[in-house]
This record gives C-alpha cells, sequence and structure tokens, in this order.
C-alpha cells in the first residue's frame, strides 16, 4: 500500500468521523471541502490530540 493513499485516507476517515460526531451530538453537519467550514473546529481537535500525546509521552 502506498503512504500517499493510507495517509489520504485515514484524513478522510477523520473528517467523516469528526463530521459524524458533531452532527449526532450538536445537529450540525460541516462540508470540509469549503475553505473555511470546519477547519477551526478541526484545528481544535487536531490541537487536543497532539497535547494528548504529548501528555501521554511525558508520562512514560
Amino acid at each position: 500500500m502506498e503512504a500517499k493513499g493510507e495517509v489520504l485516507t485515514r484524513r478522510v476517515l477523520h473528517f467523516g468521523s469528526l463530521n459524524n460526531v458533531m452532527a449526532t451530538v450538536f445537529g450540525k453537519k460541516y462540508d470540509f471541502e469549503k475553505p473555511g467550514e470546519g477547519f477551526e473546529l478541526e484545528g481544535l481537535v487536531s490541537e487536543v490530540r497532539v497535547q494528548n500525546q504529548y501528555l501521554k509521552e511525558k508520562s512514560m
């Protein structure tokens, strides 16, 4: 499997799951193909993920 395709698949699944959670919990759907639509939210999610990874590595 090409690394390029694997990364693309991961990104599609990431945005799909984020959109699904937002639609289920808050009733809001995002179109991540439109500029600005949902990218601030995705940035917050990515920031939290990076912080969690840092804390996990720090505690080892």
